[in-house]
């Protein structure tokens, strides 16, 4: 009929432990389509089809709402970016010696 159960579990590895993290008490018409973890493990963005992306806090399971994610639909990818430096001077440092010149061309 079109309709779908969603279901999230974390399993701790090497242990085994299983813990569900979310899912849905009846059934939705939108399925799950892809998710990636954040790389400290906090954060979950679960992707589904022709539906908005939802993130999630993986300690407690619960859904942080975003504005940003509730003007996306049918999203195929999600990757997650380092954070902005948060200083307004640049994190970049100037190399100690410029490069050397290229040689001339032959005569």
């Amino acid at each position: 009929d079109g309709r779908h159960r969603n279901h999230l579990r974390s399993i701790e590895l090497p242990g085994g432990a299983v813990r569900d993290l979310w899912r849905t008490r009846a059934s939705e018409p939108r399925a799950m389509r892809a998710m990636r973890a954040s790389p400290s493990g906090r954060r979950l963005i679960v992707l589904y089809k022709d539906a908005p992306p939802r993130l999630y806090d993986l300690q407690t399971g619960a859904p942080i709402v975003s504005p940003l994610l509730s003007a996306l639909s049918n999203c195929t990818l999600a990757e997650w970016l380092p954070p902005f430096a948060t200083s307004t001077q640049s994190t970049l440092q100037p190399s100690a010696s410029p490069p050397p010149p290229p040689p001339p061309p032959p005569p």
